[in-house]
């Protein structure tokens, strides 16, 4: 997915930024050796290290993120699974394969599905 760094942080030893995709806002650490900079767009993926709210079947049918406070809420269409791994489009260019160990049931292909992770858990990867 392609994510404009809007704000860059930095707490202890993490780089913190803040960016605009397509279907809303994201906020992570920064996992590269070199530095963002700020109003350029990268093609990133995310790694999601720890769930705040369960896993659960969205009956909102909107592709999007919110962020509150801490908090990036990720609500996006089930394409498949494979046991604990749920593969969910958030976007055109944007398929992520989440890990997720208690769903509280299973949720079916082409259900839409929510979950919410602080920001301190999302890992940011940008890739050329």
């Amino acid at each position: 997915m392609r994510l404009e760094v809007t704000k860059i942080e930095y707490e202890k030893d993490m780089i913190i930024i803040t960016g605009a995709t397509e279907i809303g806002t994201v906020k992570g650490v920064w996992k590269y050796r070199e530095q963002p900079v700020a109003n350029k767009g990268y093609f990133v993926e995310l790694s999601y290290m720890k769930f705040e709210k369960k896993f659960t079947q969205s009956s909102t049918h909107i592709l999007n993120t919110l962020m509150c406070e801490d908090v990036i809420t990720f609500n996006g269409r089930v394409e498949d699974s494979d046991k604990d791994v749920y593969y969910i489009r958030f976007a055109i260019d944007w398929l992520d394969m989440v890990e997720i160990s208690d769903s509280g049931g299973r949720i079916n292909k082409g259900d839409f599905a929510t979950f919410s992770v602080r920001y301190d858990q999302i890992w940011i990867y940008p890739y050329d």
